[in-house]
C-alpha cells in the first residue's frame, strides 16, 4: 500500500477529507509512531564497523550511524551493553556493561575501561525514509493497512 493507497483508506474510515499536505503528514506520523512502539525487527540494523582499544574509558566519543532512530543492546566483542538514560550517564560510567546515546552531537559512549581490542557490534532501529504518495513502508505489504488505522486513531 503506498501513501495515496493509505490516504484513500483514511478517508473510507472517517468519512472526510483534510488538507493533502497534512493527510502525508499523518501517514507519516503514524508510520512513526508504530515503529517506535512495535520496534519491529524489519526495522532493525547492525553497525560492527566500530571497535575499542585497550584503556579507552567512557570519555571516548563514538559516531552514531546516520540513519540512527532507537538503542538496543550493543556487544562490545562477547560481552552485552545495555542503554541507560544520557542523564544517567555519571551513575554508569565507571561501571562496564552499559552505554549511553548523545543524540545532539550523533555520539555515543561506552561505560568503563575497555580491557582488550574488540569489535563493537551496535544493534540499533533505524529511521525509515518517509513515505510519499507513490512509496510504501519497507513492512510487509499485509501490515501497511496499521497505518490508515493509526491515522484515524489520531485524528
Amino acid at each position: 500500500m503506498n501513501g495515496q493507497q493509505c490516504i484513500d483508506k483514511f478517508h473510507n474510515y472517517v468519512s472526510d477529507e483534510l488538507d493533502s499536505d497534512f493527510e502525508l503528514q499523518l501517514v507519516n506520523d503514524a508510520k512513526n509512531s508504530v515503529e517506535a512502539e512495535l520496534m519491529l525487527e524489519i526495522t532493525k540494523k547492525l553497525n560492527s564497523s566500530g571497535s575499542v582499544t585497550a584503556g579507552q574509558t567512557y570519555t571516548t566519543a563514538r559516531s552514531l550511524p546516520s540513519d540512527f532512530y532507537l538503542p538496543l543492546p550493543i556487544y562490545v566483542g562477547q560481552t552485552i551493553h545495555y542503554p541507560v538514560a544520557f542523564e544517567r550517564q555519571q551513575d554508569f560510567q565507571n561501571v562496564s556493561g552499559f552505554y549511553w546515546v548523545d543524540i545532539a552531537n550523533s555520539q555515543y559512549y561506552l561505560s568503563g575501561t575497555q580491557g582488550s581490542n574488540q569489535t563493537i557490534y551496535f544493534y540499533y532501529q533505524y529511521q525509515t525514509a518517509d513515505i510519499a504518495l507513490n512509496t510504501s513502508p519497507v513492512w510487509p505489504d499485509r501490515f501497511h493497512s496499521i497505518i490508515p488505522l493509526e491515522m484515524a486513531d489520531v485524528s
